[in-house]
């Protein structure tokens, strides 16, 4: 209803999306209820994930929602999304599980429940009807920092996974460059530089699908040894999560790699071009977050100015575009079967690098 927290929430989503920046936001997550549904965007598609134990549905597609069809919800959403096309996609979902957005948007029912039409790996479709009275807090199913991950209170177990598949390669995962007090980060890249010059002789898979950014600085030692070691072909997996300082790590290997480095996965979520550092502003009234940027990055062009903080601007390096070179989706089945997905991408490596 008109003059409602809910109300106001909507209007400051649109009114902070204008930029089409999407490092500045509000965050609805903490002040808002939701259906006890968990959707996340996999692909170009919708999944839905998970949900409380009382609700049973299988996992699958998200086809409609009371009957609407998901993309024409979508287009209708996109005025209050921040960012671009990707990162729309990254904080939209939530959307999809809150009634008083459906009903902002024109897509509520009239009976009281909403109803999802869901399609499963088998083209089975199931119809799921929800009370709109059963709610949980928003935070609850999506994180303030989406990642993507089936369980939302995921967070990483260690910065640095390194897994030696001896002939095939070297695979890194680093799921997240935030660290409240530096060290654990610093010491979980120092291990990886030591990791890739003592098999700089060995192709190289970096895997920053889900990692939504941080401090791309504490990262610079092990792009260093990156582009200083002596393998052949470099891959770095990408999604529409990998965010902020996360496509800033990929575009300064780019940039000091050239050919030598294949970008594998989707696009991910934002630019070259944008603004960020800034802030988290709380909304006390409502629980809600504002979310600002306040300094110039533009790593398309390798321009500052006089926002642009003078460490990241000694960093900065024209990297023109960052395209993938093979796309490749993994849906979340196989989401804790990352070695296995490392597997087979070094396993392709072997054969481009034996191409060439």
């Amino acid at each position: 209803m008109e003059g409602s927290i809910e109300a106001f929430l909507m209007s400051a989503m649109r009114l902070l999306a204008l930029p089409d920046n999407g490092h500045t936001r509000l965050i609805p997550n903490d002040a808002i209820e939701v259906l006890p549904l968990r959707f996340v965007s996999v692909g170009c598609s919708v999944q839905f994930i998970g949900a409380v134990p009382e609700i049973t549905a299988p996992r699958g597609e998200l086809i409609a929602v009371n009957g609407a069809d998901l993309s024409h919800i979508e287009a209708t959403a996109e005025q209050f999304l921040a960012g671009r096309r990707q990162r729309k996609r990254v904080i939209g979902p939530i959307f999809l599980a809150w009634p008083y957005a459906l009903a902002r948007l024109g897509f509520s029912s009239s009976g009281g429940t909403t109803e999802y039409r869901l399609r499963d790996e088998n083209g089975q479709i199931t119809n799921l009807k929800v009370a709109n009275e059963h709610t949980v807090p928003g935070s609850v199913l999506y994180p303030r920092n989406e990642h993507g991950k089936d369980d939302p209170t995921w967070q990483p177990e260690a910065f640095v996974e390194i897994k030696d598949w001896q002939d095939l390669g070297l695979s890194i995962a680093l799921p997240s460059f935030f660290d409240s007090n530096e060290s654990a980060l610093l010491a979980a890249i120092s291990a990886a530089v030591e990791r890739v010059r003592a098999c700089s002789n060995k192709p190289l898979l970096i895997d920053v699908r889900g990692n939504t950014g941080g401090d791309f600085l504490l990262t610079m030692p092990l792009i260093d040894a990156i582009s200083e070691s002596a393998n052949k072909q470099v891959v770095v997996l990408v999604d529409k999560f990998t965010f902020s300082a996360a496509i800033v790590f990929v575009a300064i290997l780019k940039h000091r790699l050239g050919n030598r480095l294949k970008l594998i996965g989707e696009e991910m979520g934002d630019g070259l071009t944008f603004f960020a550092e800034g802030g988290l502003l709380d909304l006390p009234a409502s629980k809600a977050v504002v979310r600002y940027s306040s300094a110039f990055h533009d790593w398309k062009n390798g321009t500052t100015d006089e926002t642009t903080p003078p460490e990241v601007a000694r960093e900065i390096v024209p990297v023109g575009a960052l395209n993938l070179d093979l796309e490749w989706v993994q849906g979340p089945a196989v989401e804790n079967a990352f070695g296995e997905f490392h597997q087979r991408v070094l396993k392709s490596m072997s054969h481009w690098i034996n191409d060439r």
